[in-house]
């Protein structure tokens, strides 16, 4: 084997014919010449000289996007940024990148752009209520190769013609009777459950559970008079994230539920679906509902109990809902606070990016100590954990896949609704629910009482 450039052949030179032979030297004497072509053929075609740079392996390059403004009314004017992008070949001769191509996701025609133009102006426009365009970007380097990692934005829209978040009228869902919206105190929420503004929910909000798995129930419980029988409406919403749940009425199982649809997003869920369920006769009149996630997004907007009367009375209740945004490049940390009261049991953090790779969630105590970590790689992570002192908890989300990507999470504590309400109100001087009223407290329960008004003074100290 022989350079190239031994035979004076250079770059981009065309080779037409050649001989090939071998020869053999001995005491630095040429003593013979051997011809190797077989049958005196030969050459016949041509070929091009080229450099080493051919074979060099092309690493396809990493298209990185960001937008600014990621939220507004329409129309909403948003600058699409892929300055960030880079390509991993940089032994000299580098790879650069040499277009950038930008989808807009809103059906507009995508547009490609030669470097260095790396940004471009859209507007969006929304004719409903909320729309979600999912803006990507591909790009391409200087020898051909094209980005994989995905690079997308979620551009959230406000209509122009969207009413502010209306305020809860006695019946803003379709319902002859009694309308019972989805923060009605009366329904028993377990762990995991979000609340979830939305101008288009019945009363501007909606709640949404992610977590799945048969556990994170919600009850209804109703009153009706012991002969009577009747309906209840349930009101949802569904999106292309969604799942399923089973549904329980006084205990007998309906069937299930399926929350998936053709559009609309988790955070921005399509509204209108509704099941109607009969229930028969209770001896205590007593009724309830029960929806059980199976899967993947459940949505609550609301339900309609005809003349029957809301009548739970949980033991605990979700608190206030902390909702964050953001875009995380590559392995990139965020790091938001939340501060738990007195009272609450358990805490619920999902968080959603804008396409399926891996993210994590950690949950850092107020000691600073790890409390819990949890990880997927479909794009949505749910973190629960139990919860035994108040104060101010740290929820770290890292991007672990190889691209940038839009991340939106939730976070909800469990709270103990008596507690909450002695916080709110004061201690109680009237009759205590399932405490004696027919003379003093024992001593021992009076005790386990001023211990308890004890410690929580202390924390508020």
């Amino acid at each position: 084997m022989v350079k190239a450039s031994d035979l004076g052949l250079n770059p981009g030179d065309t080779i037409n014919g050649f001989v090939s032979g071998v020869s053999q030297t001995a005491a630095n004497v040429l003593t013979e010449l051997y011809d190797q072509m077989p049958d005196s053929l030969a050459y016949t075609g041509s070929y091009t000289v080229d450099n080493n740079q051919v074979c060099r392996p092309n690493t396809p390059p990493i298209a990185v996007l960001t937008a600014t403004p990621m939220s507004g009314t329409a129309p909403l004017d948003v600058l699409l940024d892929g300055s960030g992008s880079h390509d991993p070949d940089t032994a000299p001769p580098p790879d650069t990148i040499a277009s950038y191509t930008f989808d807009f996701g809103d059906g507009s025609p995508a547009v490609t752009q030669s470097a260095p133009a790396s940004t471009i102006h859209h507007t969006y426009t929304c004719s409903t209520s909320a729309c979600d365009y999912p803006a990507r970007l591909t790009v391409t380097d200087s020898r051909g190769a094209k980005s994989t990692n995905p690079a997308q934005v979620v551009i959230h829209v406000v209509g122009a013609n969207a009413t502010p978040t209306p305020t809860p009228t006695p019946n803003p869902l379709p319902c002859s009777g009694t309308t019972v919206e989805d923060n009605d105190p009366h329904i028993a929420y377990s762990n995991g459950w979000h609340s979830i503004n939305n101008p288009s929910a019945s009363a501007g909000h909606f709640r949404l559970n992610e977590g799945g798995n048969n556990i994170h129930n919600a009850v209804l419980t109703f009153s009706t008079s012991a002969s009577q029988t009747g309906t209840i409406k349930y009101f949802y919403a569904t999106s292309q994230k969604g799942g399923s749940a089973e549904v329980f009425v006084d205990g007998q199982d309906k069937g299930s539920v399926n929350y998936n649809g053709p559009s609309g997003s988790n955070r921005s869920p399509i509204f209108g679906a509704s099941t109607i369920y009969n229930y028969g006769t209770q001896p205590n009149g007593q009724h309830t509902l029960e929806i059980r996630p199976i899967h993947d997004g459940v949505f609550i907007d609301g339900f309609c109990i005809g003349n029957a009367t809301a009548s739970g009375t949980p033991a605990a209740h979700p608190g206030t809902t902390s909702e964050t945004n953001s875009n995380q490049s590559p392995g990139q940390e965020s790091l938001t606070s939340i501060t738990l009261p007195s009272g609450t049991q358990a805490i619920s953090i999902a968080a959603e990016s804008s396409v399926a790779v891996p993210i994590q969630l950690v949950l850092i105590a107020p000691s600073g100590a790890v409390l819990q970590t949890a990880n997927s790689s479909t794009g949505v992570v749910v973190l629960e954990a139990p919860i035994t002192q108040s104060g101010v908890y740290i929820i770290k989300e890292v991007n672990l896949s190889l691209g940038p990507v839009q991340v939106w999470s939730v976070a909800t504590p469990l709270v103990s609704t008596q507690l909450v309400a002695q916080m709110s109100n004061g201690m109680t001087t009237g009759p205590s629910q399932g405490l004696s009223q027919d003379g003093p407290r024992s001593p021992i329960l009076s005790d386990i009482l001023f211990v308890i008004c004890e410690r929580v003074l202390a924390s508020y100290g």
